[in-house]
């Protein structure tokens, strides 16, 4: 018998987000990723916003550019979605 995964069929409810680092751990490594401002540390920076995103919301995300100026140093703009659409 085949299981609804091999018949190709889209899931009904997307899988939860898993929260590797808390908040206050994500707080201050973007705090380290702003401070070197180079490319690994963008793409690093946007993961880490990602999993914001998915755990806490955008809301969360925006004060996160806000307070850490991710605007100027990344071009992270307050509002931007960081989720991945696949």
């Amino acid at each position: 018998m085949l299981h609804q995964f091999a018949l190709g069929k889209p899931r009904k409810k997307k899988p939860p987000c898993r929260m590797i680092l808390t908040l206050e751990q994500i707080r201050e490594s973007l705090s380290v990723q702003a401070d070197c401002g180079g490319g690994y540390n963008r793409n690093a920076a946007r993961e880490m916003l990602a999993q914001v995103e998915c755990g806490h919301g955008q809301q969360v995300v925006d004060d996160l550019i806000r307070e850490f100026d991710l605007e100027s140093t990344f071009d992270f703009k307050p509002g931007t979605s960081f989720l991945s659409e696949k």
